[in-house]
Parts: C-alpha cells; sequence; structure tokens
C-alpha cells in the first residue's frame, strides 16, 4: 500500500515478549491507506450512519475492554517525513511512546502542521476500571 519504513526493532521473547523499535518513513498517506480518497458511495453511507448512530449511543455506556494493555511491554519512536491523515499535510512528524503492562504513554509527538507546530503528549493507565487519563497539547501558528 506505498508505505515504505526502515529503521531497526528488537524482540525479547517472556510471558510479556519485550518489543523496541525505532521506525522512518519518508511519506506516509493514512487516507490513501484507509482508503479515503476514494469517491463514497451515497447508499453505502447513509446505511452506515444509520447503523452507526444506533451503536453509538450504547457504545459511549460502556467502558472499552482495555485488559490486552496489560500483557504489553513496547516501546518505540516513528519519525515521518510527510503524513496526511484526514486531508491535513503534516511535515517531521516524531512521536515517542509505550506500553508496559496496562500503562499507554505517548511520550511526545511532534509535528509542523502548514505554517506552525503541533506537540503533544498523554497518558492511558488502564491497571484499574474505570481507567484513568491525561494528555498535554499545544498547537501554535496552524
Amino acid at each position: 500500500n506505498k508505505i515504505e519504513l526502515d529503521g531497526k526493532a528488537t524482540v525479547q521473547l517472556a510471558d510479556i515478549p519485550k518489543v523496541r523499535f525505532s521506525l522512518h518513513s519518508s511519506n506516509i498517506d493514512l487516507d490513501e491507506f484507509l482508503g479515503l480518497n476514494q469517491p463514497a458511495d451515497k447508499t453505502a453511507s447513509t446505511g452506515g450512519e444509520q447503523t452507526g448512530g444506533a451503536s453509538g449511543s450504547s457504545a459511549s455506556e460502556v467502558e472499552p475492554d482495555l485488559s490486552a494493555l496489560k500483557g504489553l511491554d513496547v516501546k518505540g519512536k516513528i519519525t515521518i517525513d510527510k503524513f496526511k491523515a484526514a486531508n491535513a499535510h503534516m511535515q517531521k512528524v516524531t512521536a515517542d511512546f509505550s506500553v508496559n503492562r496496562g500503562v499507554a504513554e505517548l511520550t511526545s509527538f511532534s509535528s509542523e502542521l502548514y505554517s506552525g507546530s503541533i506537540t503533544a503528549k498523554g497518558k492511558l493507565d488502564a491497571r484499574q476500571s474505570p481507567a484513568t487519563y491525561s494528555a498535554v497539547k499545544r498547537i501554535k501558528g496552524v
């Protein structure tokens, strides 16, 4: 799907496998990858909206199952020179994140967007229910 990555990764097998990686891509078009650049079929999207609306209201009342995060030990960095998502064109995207035994953390995210920048970090603690989360974001000059 025209997505090329280079970098390195290591995996240490254990009860909870330990995965570490550093990946780079010169260009990722997420819209193309997800098929969002295609003209939408109006009949299909109308039916999808009706179905999505009915299930969306009940889904918001149920705490998501985040138990899979407890079996992960992943830490990595991704850098993307050019990135397109939801028709937003970003450059110099970097993201450092980890998932360790129920705690998912975006330790840093930064990107240039048009003539400005975006930075963010966040944390999701799924070791208890309901899960707790925090996020700090800054958008400047976009």
